[in-house]
């Protein structure tokens, strides 16, 4: 019998959840840290598209994109970065991160407080 995929090209490829949520860890996608928004107990799997996992978020519905993925990773190092230079006295923040912080701020309420 034929693979599902070539039955018919918008099924779905399924693998074992496990897998799948391991790979998304492994690159990033998501998290197996509990207190991130990309924690992965958060999601669940929902098969694999044109070799790209699917994750849709249990209590929104909303599957997982790569924008938000890129703005959480992107949120969490400038805090890390913020973070680092404030232990260390002896640096003050340049105006690139100010700018980075107020542009983050903007996108922010332009999304309704969402990160």
């Amino acid at each position: 019998m034929a693979p599902r995929s070539l039955i018919h090209p918008s099924s779905p490829v399924i693998k074992h959840s496990q897998q799948a949520f391991d790979q998304a860890i492994a690159a990033g996608r998501l998290s197996a840290d509990s207190d991130s928004p990309l924690y992965f107990k958060k999601y669940q799997y929902m098969g694999t598209w044109t070799g790209r996992d699917a994750f849709k978020h249990l209590e929104t519905g909303q599957y997982l994109s790569d924008q938000e993925v890129l703005d959480v990773t992107l949120s969490s190092s400038l805090s890390t970065k913020l973070e680092e230079m404030a232990r260390a006295d002896s640096h003050q923040p340049s105006e690139f991160l100010r700018l980075l912080i107020e542009r983050e701020w903007d996108r922010r309420e332009q999304n309704g407080g969402k990160q």
